[in-house]
């Protein structure tokens, strides 16, 4: 790692605080801005951007767009940016690199992704972390930030892949848990897994990505935890009863479903699950989508 490495993290929620956490312990000197109050939070964002041109972006997926036009208003802008940010915009369907780029055609992204939660990040458990970008320069830079973490990295250039499956794996883990309810098989939730991860190969590939990004800690990995003890698998879980916590994957398939348009019965897993949360079915549906479909 370079001497006196500057980061500015953009997003003092539950994963970009677990950012600043892991990063700080590893003698990294780090920003972190957010417009709510918190210890050792920055609010004004003109004084988060002049710190380092290191910048990650780990505010909420929906909210991506307005903090470029805050950063457009305050007459800056983004040469390299890191996307924490997992998902699609829910209004246009756009991955965070298709906003990012809208904003600031030039910025050079990559994306950070991987099974991260952000409570076992903090108490310095070992995690993975795919790094994504086109760029080889940014890559090597950003490898020496981990350098004396404790995170195990992997890297592609597969960007499309890797934030695809960042908001696909919301989505799964929603599916697993309505699955869940009226299904206590382990042998069907493995199954259950397995399709979801087949349908997932097949909407990377239509996104422009790899298949092979399955196998890196941005793909099943992302999965299984979030299927294991995510917020989206609560709710799926509970649904239709109210949670309390905010799960991602809800804005997701909404985003999918108008990025995808017309061609959403090429994906009938993702299109089940939707048809449950848009409330055009039961939540039985998922467990009933396995007893209708033949498996291949």
């Amino acid at each position: 790692m370079k001497r006196n490495t500057k980061i500015t993290i953009l997003g003092a929620g539950k994963f970009g605080t677990a950012l600043h956490t892991v990063l700080a312990k590893g003698g990294v000197n780090v920003c972190a801005w957010d417009i709510c109050d918190g210890p050792n939070v920055e609010r004004d964002l003109k004084k988060a951007l002049s710190f380092s041109t290191n910048v990650i972006i780990a505010v909420a997926t929906q909210h991506v767009r307005n903090v470029c036009q805050a950063i457009q208003n305050k007459e800056h802008t983004l040469s390299t940016c890191w996307i924490a940010s997992k998902g699609f915009e829910k209004e246009t369907g756009w991955l965070m690199s298709d906003v990012i780029n809208h904003f600031f055609p030039s910025c050079t992204i990559g994306i950070l992704s991987g099974p991260n939660i952000a409570k076992d990040m903090e108490q310095g458990w070992p995690c993975g972390l795919t790094l994504a970008s086109l760029s080889p320069d940014l890559l090597c830079d950003c490898r020496t930030w981990w350098t004396h973490t404790p995170i195990i990295l992997d890297e592609t250039d597969d960007i499309w892949g890797v934030q695809a499956m960042g908001g696909l794996k919301n989505i799964i883990a929603i599916g697993y848990g309505l699955l869940e309810q009226h299904c206590p098989s382990a042998n069907m939730h493995a199954t259950y897994l397995s399709l979801a991860m087949q349908e997932s190969a097949k909407i990377i590939r239509d996104l422009g990505g790899k298949t092979e990004t399955l196998s890196c800690f941005a793909g099943w990995a992302d999965v299984m935890v979030s299927c294991a003890k995510g917020r989206n698998r609560q709710f799926g879980l509970n649904f239709p009863q109210p949670y309390s916590e905010r799960a991602e994957g809800v804005d997701t398939l909404f985003a999918l479903s108008k990025k995808i348009g017309h061609q959403w019965h090429q994906y009938p897993l993702c299109q089940c699950i939707f048809n449950v949360i848009s409330g055009h079915q039961s939540a039985e549906a998922v467990y009933q989508y396995f007893l209708k479909q033949p498996i291949s």
